[in-house]
């Protein structure tokens, strides 16, 4: 069962992205205060979140900074341990398109483009990060 997270999930949301950031790492040292400062600001006024029994996937609404008259819902987190990883995918895109945004999906680079159509997706960009 995927559900909407809410501000009594921050606890366990925490402890999965710590889970997470073991799993992929990220550069820098795991700090559960800003993520659960994160979360917070993404559960309640800019985003949502949604949970399985061992996964999350949440995201922000924005502008599209060359098109500030279409909304993004940007994709910030996404973790599974048990196997609900597409399912938490379908769950945020079909959030994103209810809110009438676009899904923007960050950490899919390894998904063929075959799966990411079922969704309604597309590759566009490739996300870089500093080291």
């Amino acid at each position: 069962m995927i559900r909407q997270a809410t501000l009594s999930d921050i606890t366990r949301m925490v402890e999965m992205g710590r889970a997470n950031y073991q799993a992929v790492g990220g550069g820098a040292e795991y700090d559960p205060e800003a993520a659960a400062r994160f979360l917070h600001h993404v559960i309640l006024p800019n985003g949502a979140a949604f949970l399985s029994g061992g996964g999350m996937i949440g995201g922000v609404l924005c502008p599209r900074w060359h098109a500030p008259t279409i909304t993004e819902a940007v994709e910030m987190m996404w973790f599974s341990s048990d196997g609900s990883g597409f399912r938490l995918l379908g769950r945020f895109c079909e959030w994103a398109r209810s809110m009438r945004a676009h899904p923007v999906i960050t950490t899919a680079q390894d998904i063929p483009a075959a799966v990411l159509s079922r969704y309604g997706l597309a590759r566009a960009e490739t996300m870089l990060r500093g080291v």
